[in-house]
């Protein structure tokens, strides 16, 4: 590989490079040997074919081969040579090839920045909000664990079914059309003042009687996701089997040990753990945001195409180039709009260097027991499809890394907090949250 020209334009880098012809022609004629030693020639035996044979059966397939494998090798030596970090894929340009002649080829790609020592303690100054568990709230927890454990049981006088009541009721509902599709049922169980229903429906069973018969009109949300519903009158012909009333359990130790406690002060203790750990999340969302926003401030030259990568996954259907040109006559307000989103590429761009940065530093990361557990969290949220969660995680290596990622940006940022100038402050719940959720709402 020689080197005929380098140029250097900021992180832009372009490489003419030349590959002699005596070292490609030798990876071809090794490749068509290797390629004709089980082969089957009428006239040869296997393996015995002579070269000039081989050639004229195996070259048009090996060359192309062996000149994308010298392309790929030849750049992978250049980022070596030239101590390099690409910041993203080259374009390659052959500018002349030719049998027995050699191999010209450019090379144009961006390189990371060089990012210089931050002192962290300077850099970043903060206050990190912090706040006790409101009691009130260990109360409501447990509140909400009896409520999800109620059992229900018959009237023991009749009366008219009430909100909070456990209905039995059966029903078919038609529109001007004719009979709704899947909208009929027998002995259908329904908690009035669940919402499980459409507007209105639930509300009009209040005050009936078991045994009785009702009308109940209502109209399908406009939104509804059955298009062939969506804000259609309705009608449906109901009748009220049976009234059972909800009873909420006496939260004792016998009741905690049913639900694997084994006793209301173990329970009380397990939940102040999570109400503790929630709040210091929140706590960490608030303080990380003003880290990242300390961090911003560092003067970085950015690789153009990382940005422009970032800017198309904020708003693919209006990407602008680094020079902010489109096709299209465009807004003062669209104009206006994509120079925002593109600040907010840079900021993104920006933090993610500096903390892949700091990071690799300080050697940080993702253990496989932290990514196992990111997966089980995610397998979590789809109950019954759990094990096909883990199975596409499992083999997926971006699905891997979109969990990795931001594991290893949470590591990065406490690593940061331990070394910044940070001061605590005592806040009330209120405060607390009403600080993670003005932060939650800028990010998203």
């Amino acid at each position: 590989m020689e080197i005929k020209k380098d140029t250097v334009d900021g992180l832009k880098h372009t490489y003419q490079v030349s590959v002699a012809p005596e070292a490609i022609e030798m990876r071809v004629k090794t490749r068509i040997l290797e390629s004709g030693k089980k082969a089957k020639i009428p006239g040869f035996r296997p393996g015995k074919a002579p070269l000039q044979v081989l050639q004229q059966r195996y070259e048009g397939n090996v060359r192309p081969e062996v000149i994308r494998t010298v392309i790929d090798e030849t750049y992978r030596k250049l980022l070596v040579e030239k101590k390099l970090r690409p910041a993203g894929q080259p374009q390659i340009t052959v500018d002349s090839y030719e049998v027995n002649q050699a191999l010209e080829c450019t090379y144009e790609f961006e390189v990371l920045p060089v990012i210089k020592d931050i002192d962290l303690k300077k850099k970043v100054k903060l206050e990190k909000i912090v706040a006790d568990v409101d009691p009130k709230m260990l109360d409501e927890a447990v509140g909400r664990i009896a409520d999800t454990n109620k059992t229900t049981e018959p009237l023991t006088k009749d009366r008219a079914a009430k909100k909070g009541d456990i209905v039995f009721i059966d029903f078919s509902g038609t529109t001007k059309e004719g009979p709704i599709s899947g909208g009929s049922g027998t002995g259908v169980q329904l908690e009035l003042g669940s919402g499980y229903f459409i507007p209105g429906f639930e509300e009009q069973i209040e005050g009936m009687k078991k045994g009785q018969n009702k009308k109940i009109k209502v109209s399908f949300p406009k939104d509804y996701s059955a298009d062939d519903l969506a804000g259609k009158d309705a009608t449906f012909d109901c009748t009220l089997q049976d009234i059972h009333a909800s009873v909420k359990p006496k939260v004792d130790d016998a009741f905690c040990d049913k639900i694997g406690f084994k006793s209301l002060k173990n329970l009380k203790v397990a939940i102040q753990k999570q109400l503790d750990a929630e709040n210091e999340r929140m706590s960490f969302l608030i303080a990380k945001k003003d880290v990242l926003d300390a961090l911003d401030k560092e003067k970085l030259q950015l690789p153009l195409s990382l940005v422009d990568n970032e800017l198309k996954q904020i708003m693919p259907e209006a990407v602008i180039t680094e020079e902010g040109k489109k096709a299209k006559k465009q807004s003062k307000e669209e104009i206006a709009e994509q120079k925002k989103m593109r600040s907010l590429a840079e900021r993104r761009v920006r933090l993610g260097l500096i903390l892949a940065e700091l990071g690799n530093k300080s050697k940080l990361e993702v253990t496989q027991k932290e990514l196992q557990e990111a997966m089980i969290q995610q397998a979590r949220n789809y109950p019954g499809e759990e094990k096909k969660v883990m199975e596409y995680f499992q083999k997926n290596h971006d699905a891997q890394q979109s969990l990795r990622a931001p594991i290893f940006e949470d590591k990065v940022i406490g690593m940061i907090l331990d070394k910044a100038d940070v001061k605590e402050k005592k806040v009330s719940q209120s405060d607390l949250e009403k600080a993670v959720k003005k932060v939650t709402d800028a990010e998203a």
